[in-house]
């Protein structure tokens, strides 16, 4: 079963996420999305927006984010 992650790299304002698919011992592939985001805003733990985040772009970037991971999921099966 193959499983998407999104994670940052960096401390700085602003900073990359990128997404790893895993797919058995095989497949392991990391790489930009091309979004952006404030590092206080996302949550390393999650893997994703904070909850408690509060900022202009934050319904669009969590739409953007979990049409992408369907996307992955779906061209890999």
């Amino acid at each position: 079963m193959a499983s998407v992650h999104y994670f940052i790299k960096g401390k700085s304002n602003p900073v990359s996420i990128f997404v790893r698919l895993r797919d058995g011992r095989n497949i392991d592939q990391t790489t930009s999305t091309g979004k952006t985001i404030n590092p206080d805003f996302w949550s390393t733990k999650t893997g994703e927006v904070k909850q408690r985040a509060e900022f202009s772009d934050k319904l669009n970037l969590e739409k953007s984010l979990r049409k992408l991971r369907n996307q992955i999921l779906e061209n890999r099966n």
